[in-house]
């Protein structure tokens, strides 16, 4: 027999004397019913019937030193395996290690879980809050700006000026004739059926003007330059200004259908107008809010002079104290003071955005 015949039965047998890896505190004699039949004996025995029995332990020494570098290879493959593998682990799709992780939170699939939708008795306040309590950002005067506000007017510049102006000044003497305030008695009913019915049209153009820049900005995919914030403040506080006015009377149905009439022309007037021309539009209501202070003004001058005796010492409803927080004790005078106010903040805002470009930013932050 050949020695290229024995050595792998010497090798494989050297690798079990050893106690390799494999075969740990394994001997040769508990292995041999493995080897086939003609080397099933010793290995000294094997060596000497083949003519190499002098040179075996100096080629067993090579082979070992051979076969321990081979482990060590191995042993150097199997890091790198590890390592790879545990590469391949951290750069894992993230959906992957989300399915892990919900596995082991044993958590349901989205596929059988059903969404409910609440039932409104849930969510709706076992009691309501009261009107004014939830408002939108709006001015809170002191007294020192209450009694601060004064009548003023801006001159008309230019034919878009002029035009706003007469328009408002035709309306205002229009309404004054036919609700009889030019020659009429200026008492508690004549003074309410005017607030209230102003304060229906007052709450109209925000609205409108927050609406076409809105839907502006969504057709043409720009940003609106943070006007439809104001607009839609003061829309808000014109209604509250007559939420108001609704807690001192109610009106009767022709008043209720004068409204809506009037408010079904001025909506579509003015939503026409802002397409066309927004600087109109603000000139218009800029002049339209300096003749409200006018006619807040002279009706805190007629309450001071006792012209309505009714109002005199009334304590304010509670829903103006709460949108203005006007403290305790306070009266229908600083009730219809803050409302002039805010009168006089729209009078400057309105002025302020018509003199400036449709895309330049809103000076005014919310609230303010």
């Amino acid at each position: 027999m050949s020695i290229t015949r024995v050595r792998a039965p010497a090798q494989w047998t050297l690798r079990l004397v050893a106690g390799s890896p494999q075969f740990p505190q394994r001997n040769f004699s508990s292995l041999q019913h493995l080897l086939p039949s003609s080397l099933n004996r010793a290995p000294s025995t094997l060596a000497t019937q083949n003519g190499f029995h002098s040179s075996a332990p100096r080629r067993a020494s090579k082979l070992a030193e051979k076969i321990a570098e081979e482990q060590k290879e191995e042993e150097q493959e199997d890091a790198a395996r590890v390592d790879v593998r545990e590469e391949v682990d951290d750069k894992a799709l993230t959906h992957f290690k989300l399915l892990q992780e919900a596995r082991k939170m044993e958590i349901t699939k989205p596929s059988s879980r059903e969404f409910r939708y609440p039932d409104p008795e849930e969510l709706i306040p076992k009691t309501e809050p009261g009107v004014g309590v939830e408002t939108m950002p709006h001015p809170i005067w002191s007294k020192e700006e209450l009694d601060s506000v004064v009548i003023a007017h801006k001159r008309p510049e230019g034919k878009v000026d002029w035009l706003a102006y007469i328009a408002v000044q035709t309306l205002r003497k229009s309404f004054d004739l036919i609700s009889g305030y030019t020659f009429g008695r200026k008492n508690e009913a004549n003074w309410l059926r005017r607030i209230i019915f102003l304060e229906t049209v007052a709450g109209v153009p925000g609205m409108m003007g927050a609406m076409v820049r809105h839907l502006k900005s969504l057709r043409s995919m720009q940003r609106d330059h943070g006007w439809i914030h104001t607009l839609l403040e003061e829309a808000e506080n014109e209604r509250m200004h007559l939420m108001v006015a609704l807690q001192i009377k109610q009106p009767g149905k022709l008043f209720r259908f004068g409204v809506v009439a009037s408010q079904g022309l001025f909506v579509n007037f003015f939503f026409l107008a802002y397409l066309v021309s927004p600087k109109f539009c603000h000139r218009f209501v800029g002049y339209l809010e300096e003749e409200a202070v006018k006619t807040y003004t002279a009706l805190l001058q007629h309450i001071a002079e006792g012209g309505i005796p009714e109002w005199t010492d009334r304590p304010a409803p509670d829903v103006a104290k709460i949108y203005w927080k006007l403290p305790e004790g306070a009266t229908y005078y600083e009730m219809f003071a803050a409302i002039r106010a805010d009168e006089a903040h729209h009078r400057l805002v309105n002025h302020t955005l018509s003199s400036m470009q449709p895309d330049k930013y809103n000076p005014f932050k919310p609230g303010h």
